[in-house]
């Protein structure tokens, strides 16, 4: 029997996450409500890392990528949630949850909250709102990095970037601008986080990243979710160049450090006891 959600997530290099990804899954949400689905974009695919998470969690499903015909790492990232969100239509799943595996939830039972909502105000989504304005389309909507969606509302939709570079990067037609297209055309009902930053006095010492951006959303005055953002940049804009040595995938030459590592998995730590010890909403 098919369950209500797809909670699904696309790996770049971003393993020190997942299993914490999962735990928090696993142990604070009600298993019934959902399959965890992890698209895995990594240049190599760790067969042992992965065979490793599926003896501990047998249920979820994971599906190596290799993305074609895209111009930069959004694209990728959007094909890869493409194939999520055909898998889910296809199996017949009501809703489709999507967050970076560099994201965190910090409030427990939150699909039973999410499910009330839906029914009771007749969202169409709900999540964390775009971290910058964008140029032709509100991005104060739940986006594709910490959200979840009606199924009926995705239906017809790609969650892929524009092919063309200008449209992408200047004319703010990034992974979910389909959703952000259509929200501001039918005008359906969304409920869309606060964002601000997260206190310099919340920030784990050490590196992570090249680049980071720490965001904290809020609902109702607690915190509910927070994104380390950028979580997987490997090398300083390594990602969004056309000929670097993404073309050979068959060897991966840029592994994060492993003190880069044992930062994220710091983070992982401290928003695990965060949502541990969370009231959660209902």
């Amino acid at each position: 029997m098919t369950k209500k959600i797809l909670w699904t997530t696309v790996n770049y290099k971003t393993e020190a996450y997942l299993p914490w990804k999962l735990k928090m899954a696993y142990e604070f949400e009600d298993q019934n409500l959902f399959d965890f689905m992890i698209i895995d974009n990594s240049p190599v695919h760790d067969k042992e890392f992965f065979n490793k998470l599926k003896e501990q969690y047998p249920e979820i499903i994971v599906k190596p990528h290799i993305p074609v015909n895209v111009n930069r790492t959004s694209g990728e990232h959007g094909q890869g949630l493409d194939i999520a969100l055909n898998y889910a239509k296809e199996n017949g799943y009501e809703y489709y949850l999507a967050n970076d595996p560099d994201f965190f939830w910090t409030q427990k039972n939150i699909l039973n909250y999410f499910l009330a909502e839906f029914k009771n105000e007749n969202y169409v989504g709900i999540g964390a709102p775009y971290t910058i304005p964008l140029r032709n389309f509100n991005y104060n909507t739940p986006c594709l990095f910490g959200c979840i969606y009606r199924m009926e509302f995705l239906k017809d939709l790609s969650l892929a970037p524009h092919k063309d570079q200008h449209q992408t990067m200047i004319e703010g037609k990034d992974v979910g601008w389909e959703i952000r297209q259509k929200l501001q055309q039918t005008k359906a009902k969304h409920l869309t986080f606060t964002q601000s930053d997260v206190p310099i006095n919340e920030r784990v010492p050490g590196q992570y990243s090249y680049e980071a951006i720490l965001r904290q959303y809020h609902l109702y005055g607690r915190r509910i979710a927070t994104h380390l953002h950028r979580g997987s940049f490997d090398a300083p804009l390594g990602k969004f160049m056309e000929n670097n040595w993404r073309g050979d995938r068959s060897k991966d030459l840029n592994q994060p450090p492993m003190d880069w590592t044992q930062t994220r998995e710091t983070y992982c730590q401290k928003y695990y006891e965060e949502l541990k010890n969370s009231r959660g909403y209902i």
